[in-house]
């Protein structure tokens, strides 16, 4: 058995979903760890101090969130 990951997270790899909130993103804690220091907001969220999550770039934000595999998952 190997312990190698998906390519990302979510079939859009611009989806990253802060730590605690999906468990598929929880297993890139190096890109959330990134995304924190870079001050880039995590999908799903808007603080006007940081820069804007990289799938709102690529999408509308309610066609972004109406396919299910973008939305955070807890299994």
């Amino acid at each position: 058995m190997t312990n190698a990951r998906a390519h990302a997270p979510h079939c859009d790899p611009s989806i990253l979903h802060a730590p605690g909130e999906c468990d598929a993103c929880d297993e890139y804690a190096d890109w959330q760890q990134m995304r924190t220091v870079q001050q880039i907001n995590f999908t799903g969220q808007y603080d006007t101090d940081k820069a804007p999550c990289p799938s709102v770039y690529f999408r509308e934000i309610g066609a972004r969130d109406q396919w299910g595999g973008n939305r955070p998952w807890k299994g």
